[in-house]
């Protein structure tokens, strides 16, 4: 994948995201069920064409991508790749969610412990000045992941009311329906070259977990391969996998 600029703005994080997702397999037919994935956008007004203004209660302002099984709105279920974007900031926050609806069929994928430890290893903490949270267990939904509510309400101002609405809303053990929906996540700045290219290297892990390369005629394609690996490439870490404490205590030296 060649050199790129970070997106400047909300919108052109939403365009380069969908680009992305493109040049790494993902496909989804209009009014078909050929497809890899579903793609969700809930920051763009269907009226206007243009980034929601947000009033009263807004925790629902997202996009990303879920099972290719879902419906392409409402509940959904199974494990999705979100973003949470500051509606006039800089910063978002990135997350393997897990639908309202529950892990459904994505049960044998969010008990392997490889799978969390393939987005682990994808931190470049000291490049993106990321802030990365995870859980233990990503099939333990009753508790919050630890130390993301902490980060977002620990200083005044730090952060827009949109990311407190929606950790409350997905994250929050008093405060919320769903509490521990939020598995693995880190906030970032994505106007940032590192924070772009961290932004990219979750979003090629999961198109990897997916199988997005594999879906059409059932091969690989290997330009959407090397794309994947690419992407990954900038942002692994080749040093011993992080367990969680070191993910908040810093990270360990190779």
């Amino acid at each position: 994948m060649a050199n790129e600029s970070s997106p400047q703005d909300l919108y052109e994080l939403l365009e380069k995201v969908k680009t992305a997702a493109e040049s790494f397999g993902f496909y989804e037919k209009k009014d078909s069920d050929d497809r890899n994935g579903r793609f969700r956008d809930c920051i763009i007004d269907n009226k206007t064409k243009k980034i929601k203004e947000l009033k009263g209660s807004y925790s629902n302002f997202w996009f990303g991508y879920i099972r290719h099984d879902q419906n392409p709105s409402g509940k959904y279920e199974g494990l999705s790749y979100v973003i949470f974007p500051e509606s006039s900031g800089d910063r978002c926050l990135v997350a393997i969610g897990i639908g309202s609806n529950s892990i459904g069929k994505d049960q044998d994928l969010v008990s392997n412990p490889g799978f969390r430890r393939s987005f682990m290893r994808l931190n470049n903490k000291e490049k993106s000045g990321a802030k990365f949270f995870f859980k233990i267990r990503f099939d333990e939904m009753e508790t919050s992941t630890p130390g993301l509510q902490e980060e977002i309400y620990s200083t005044e101002g730090a952060y827009e009311e949109v990311l407190k609405r929606i950790t409350t809303k997905y994250n929050a053990d008093d405060d919320s329906d769903y509490p521990g929906m939020l598995p693995a996540a880190f906030i970032v700045n994505y106007k940032t070259e590192d924070g772009w290219d961290l932004i990219k290297a979750w979003l090629a892990q999961y198109a990897m977990w997916r199988n997005w390369d594999k879906f059409q005629k059932g091969t690989i394609n290997n330009t959407h391969l090397k794309d994947i690996e690419a992407a990954i490439s900038k942002c692994r870490q080749d040093a011993k996998c992080p367990t969680p404490d070191d993910i908040y205590n810093g990270y360990p030296k190779s």
